[in-house]
């Protein structure tokens, strides 16, 4: 098909919207939207017929663009007479629709300028079923039109003529005339077409709606766009009220007065706006309620009281706490692609200040992580998009470790709110406990429970709890996207409580008492207990709160203090492992007591091993062995035993015996359940299948009995289903991946190489049961996460998953070349698949050779398979993501 040609130079628009769809929305939405499908069909139809060009839908609006404005009226005309011969499937929908010729800006395939908002402005005026149009459009067609005389449309400086296309009689134009004094915004609103939407309904079935967020989210600009969408609506009109400059609660009533026109007789106009009302049919817009919340709520109350038509949109900070009230909070914009809201701002608020200005792959990035970093808030994009003129991005993202100054406004934008202006505002509305609370919330990485406020702030948990609430209902605090009862602060809101701790000097005592109850969260009273993923799925949550800690108490140089929060870490911030390691190698230069030194080596260990350092892995589990403590040799002696399995599964097999040794005196089972596991990785590890079963067996009926579940407990269970794929029973091991599935759903969740672990088993699973086009698709995904870096190791699974894919397919050669290109698999299980590919494929015993002279070669057994993926992934056309 060919590609469509954009219009230029001077054009015809055609803008069309479905009347009273919001009412229809809400009356049934199912329906409705067959209805619309059924509409979209006909107008897309129509305006393409005859050689219009579609440069923007939004909700039930059509806005297109016409070299000739004959064409743009035959289209209307045939848009209409298709509609109302239509059967329709939902509730009969009735458009109406205008037309208006001029030039206007193209640009990306849209448009700007007063010609489109002219056009824009002439279909609000019309009515469902009918075609409107302006002077030219009229001198330019033959059809036969009426005459309408000349009408006042919002945001068209002077009076435009106007014409109806056809005799047929409809109501009195819906033009502005005294119906609303709605701001005029400078800036079109993007980014916002779905919360219009979701807000208009909310209008349809109630008669108080409150948009709160965060000061510069963009709440004002929402509820003027709602307004002026709505205004065909109401009879008297939409009407705004700007509540920023009024000071005191008593000025409410006068600044709604002199808004609606009302003559005020009374001293406190409240008593008698109410009744005013109740008579009329308007929407009431009262605008940045926070400051006279109380004053708004007894307004509010009133006018529901009253009865009536008329409805309320506020626009607060928080709500306002009225029976019959709808709060609708107005999240962040979208940050994360070039097309998304924010990036969107961005740039259209930038090529406003610098119209050469525009995204290129070496900005993109940095766009978007500016957006990101401003959560997303319109304010503080608009002030850093406006400074593009003698900022690069580059520059702009680097200075936001100081946004307030950045963002100050400049030049004559002094007159818009600064961002810390905005914020100062809800700062200051906040009560001596709320602003303490506040502040020591900034001492938090990441998210945080009622707890963890409490223990910071230094108060009662039952007060924290309300404090948090009042300032979640204040928008100043966040729920965790993850939900479970966290919260978090946006960046930018983090960034002004740091500042006013600071201010304030509480700054160390809130990072003290942050130190200590993560201190206590994070403490393993044995080395057993270290690898408990039962513990590990308590505390993941605050996996940055637990780094933070301990970067503090390494800036103090508290090593001691250091050596135990270490200790509890490892096994549950594997993301964080390349820089977990160093630290734990300080701490143990500095560490004497052995009982400490034993932690911090068992932490050394789960760190190696995270990150492929097999050296370092030997020489941690060796120094553990050698500890004068029984506990610690045994444990040294488990974790060497992984090694050792690949070249002797006799010595294997000794080392976890010393192991069980040392914990003669355990009395929970949890020890021998440890070993169990051990001896069926192991058995794995030396490609012992009916033994890796067996053992499998025997180790998940220990952990069950001794209710120990750790990370190896979890891998012996997708062992034993490898271990069942290996013998040859698909069905077997389809049935074993789907109880892995559930085994894994709650792991996965704080800890993604469990995902991964479940990928591999169900690209097996595919393979097995001889369903390619499937394996394959799961070979992809997980080949994709390795080549990623999210997880280290994951290469030489990845490369074992492509060769059984190329093995299915029939290409022998490239599958042996890419099971002798692992270096070790991550897991036993994988490692334990790895064998059975290259056993199939007959190089099973040149693989073992290979890794025995390389065991200790860190670009063998890392680099290479690395490198290896990626020319696979590129031979194949696999993105790497």
């Amino acid at each position: 098909m060919p590609e469509r040609v954009v219009p230029s130079g001077t054009m015809t628009f055609l803008f069309t919207d479905v009347e009273g769809s919001t009412r229809l929305w809400a009356q049934d939405p199912d329906a409705m939207s067959a209805s619309l499908r059924s509409h979209d069909e006909v107008l897309r139809t129509a305006i393409e017929g005859h050689d219009g060009y579609v440069f923007t839908t939004a909700g039930d609006a059509f806005c297109a663009a016409f070299a000739r404005a004959s064409d743009a009226v035959a289209a209307a005309r045939a848009a209409q007479d298709a509609l109302a011969a239509r059967t329709w499937p939902g509730p009969p929908i009735r458009v109406r629709m205008g037309l208006h010729m001029g030039e206007a800006e193209e640009r990306g395939g849209d448009y700007f300028g007063p010609v489109v908002n002219t056009a824009a402005r002439v279909e609000a005026a019309a009515h469902g079923g009918q075609v409107l149009m302006t002077a030219p459009v009229r001198a330019a067609t033959g059809d036969e039109v009426t005459a309408l005389g000349s009408h006042a449309l919002k945001d068209v400086p002077e009076p435009v003529e106007l014409w109806q296309l056809g005799t047929d009689a409809f109501p009195p134009l819906r033009s502005v005339g005294t119906r609303t004094n709605l701001p005029s915004p400078a800036t079109r609103l993007l980014g916002r077409a779905e919360d219009a939407r979701a807000v208009r309904l909310l209008l349809a079935e109630h008669r108080l709606v409150t948009l709160i967020a965060v000061g510069g989210s963009g709440k004002t600009r929402l509820a003027i766009d709602v307004g002026d969408a709505e205004l065909p609506r109401w009879r008297d009109g939409v009407w705004f009220v700007d509540l920023t400059a009024v000071t005191d609660p008593a000025g409410v009533g006068a600044a709604v007065a002199g808004a609606i026109g009302m003559e005020v007789r009374a001293s406190d106009p409240l008593d008698g706006i109410p009744q005013y009302l109740s008579g009329r049919q308007m929407l009431l817009i009262l605008d940045n309620c926070e400051h006279v919340v109380d004053a708004c709520a007894e307004l509010a109350e009133g006018v529901l009281g009253a009865g009536g038509e008329t409805t309320i949109l506020a626009t607060s900070r928080e709500w306002l706490d009225v029976d019959g009230e709808r709060v609708y909070h107005v999240g962040p914009l979208g940050t994360e692609g070039q097309g998304d809201p924010a990036i969107a701002l961005f740039v259209d608020r930038a090529v406003a200040i610098e119209p050469g200005f525009s995204l290129d792959p070496a900005t993109a990035d940095t766009v978007s992580t500016i957006c990101r970093r401003l959560d997303g808030l319109p304010l503080a994009i608009e002030l850093a998009a406006s400074r593009v003129a003698v900022l690069s991005p580059a520059m702009l993202l680097e200075g936001l470790d100081d946004r307030f100054r950045l963002l100050s406004g400049g030049r004559r934008r002094q007159r818009r709110p600064t961002l810390q202006a905005t914020i100062d505002w809800s700062y200051q509305l906040l009560d001596p406990e709320e602003q303490q609370l506040f502040r020591a919330l900034g001492t938090f990485a990441g998210t945080f429970d009622i707890a963890a406020a409490a223990a910071v702030a230094g108060v009662p948990t039952t007060l924290a709890s309300d404090l948090v609430e009042s300032l979640y209902g204040r928008s100043l605090v966040a729920r965790s996207p993850q939900g479970d009862q966290r919260f978090r602060l946006l960046e930018t809101l983090k960034a002004y409580a740091e500042d006013r701790l600071r201010e304030e000097g509480e700054g160390e005592a809130c990072r003290e008492r942050h130190v200590q109850h993560f201190a206590v969260l994070s403490h393993v009273d044995t080395l057993l207990e270290a690898d408990d993923r039962l513990r590990a799925d308590r505390i993941v949550a605050d996996d940055a709160n637990l780094r933070q800690a301990s970067e503090w108490l390494e800036s103090g140089e508290r090593w001691d203090e250091l050596a135990a929060f270490l200790f509890g870490m490892p096994t549950i911030t594997q993301g964080g492992a390349p820089a977990l390691l160093p630290r734990v190698r300080r701490c143990l230069e500095h560490v004497d007591d052995p009982d400490l030194v034993d932690r911090l080596r068992l932490a050394e260990v789960f760190l190696t091993m995270t990150v492929a350092d097999w050296p370092g892995y030997i020489e941690a589990c060796t120094a553990l062995a050698g500890s004068a403590d029984p506990h610690a040799q045994g444990q040294g002696s488990l974790r060497l035993a992984l090694m050792i399995a690949r070249l002797s599964a006799e010595e294997a097999e000794g080392l976890i015996d010393r192991f069980v040794a040392a914990h003669e005196d355990d009395t929970t089972g949890r020890a021998r359940a440890e070993a169990a596991c051990w001896r069926c990785t192991t058995a794995a590890i030396t490609d012992d299948l009916e033994g890796a079963t067996r053992l499998a067996e025997v180790a998940i009926a220990a952990c069950d009995a001794a209710d120990h579940h750790s990370s190896t407990w979890a891998q012996v269970h997708i062992t034993h289903g490898v271990a069942l794929w290996a013998q040859g029973d698909p069905t077997v091991l389809e049935h074993e991946f789907a109880e892995l599935s559930a085994l894994m759903a709650n792991l996965v969740r704080h800890d993604p190489a469990y995902l991964a672990y479940t990928n591999f088993v169900l690209a097996l699973v595919r393979l097995a049961a001889d369903d390619t086009a499937a394996g394959g698709e799961a070979v992809r995904r997980h080949a994709v996460d390795a080549a990623s870096g999210r997880l280290p190791m994951l290469d030489s699974d990845a490369l074992i998953l492509l060769a059984e894919l190329a093995r299915c397919e029939g290409d022998l050669d490239r599958a042996r070349e890419l099971i002798l290109s692992t270096g070790t698999g991550r897991t036993s299980f994988s490692i334990l698949a790895g064998h059975q590919v290259a056993e199939r494929l007959g190089v099973r015993d040149q693989g073992r050779q290979d890794f025995s002279e390389n065991l200790f070669d860190p670009d063998w057994l890392v680099e290479r398979p690395r490198r290896a993926l990626r020319a696979e992934l590129l031979r194949r056309g696999w993105s790497e993501g």
